[in-house]
């Protein structure tokens, strides 16, 4: 009967221990998530900063002017533009995509990758448009 309560003690410490590992474990682990989290929402707020910057807007800018030649002018079809900050994002291949609408229509849209050159300048590095803005502007060139 003595040796039954030894070993009911000590299934209790084991399970006890094995308690405060897996509970000390699980702290870890919820830590290691919170700094991963943490980290991405910063790099989202670096990445945000970037596509509303004054660089990136002369790259915007430019590419709507080549796109239509009267942008930002009474009789262009492009009036204004309207950086999407919910699809800002990082590109796996690299760089920031980013998407504009154009006279706040999402269906209406520019979509940019935003990177760095080898001197550090920012740079267009792709991209393109929806087939919507497309027949807009072919419409006005006919």
């Amino acid at each position: 009967m003595g040796c039954s309560r030894q070993f009911g003690r000590s299934i209790m410490k084991k399970a006890s221990v094995w308690s405060w590992v897996i509970a000390a474990l699980i702290v870890i682990i919820g830590f290691i998530f919170l700094e991963i989290y943490m980290n991405n929402q910063e790099q989202q707020k670096m990445m945000i900063q970037i596509a509303k910057s004054d660089k990136a807007k002369v790259i915007y800018e430019t590419k709507l002017k080549v796109m239509d030649e009267n942008a930002f002018k009474e009789n262009g079809i492009i009036k204004t533009y309207t950086i999407d900050i919910d699809e800002v994002g990082h590109n796996p291949m690299g760089g920031i995509d980013v998407t504009i609408w154009v006279n706040n229509d999402s269906k209406l849209y520019v979509f940019y990758t935003l990177n760095k050159d080898s001197d550090g300048k920012l740079v267009d590095d792709g991209g393109g448009f929806s087939g919507r803005l497309d027949v807009l502007l072919k419409r006005k060139i006919n």
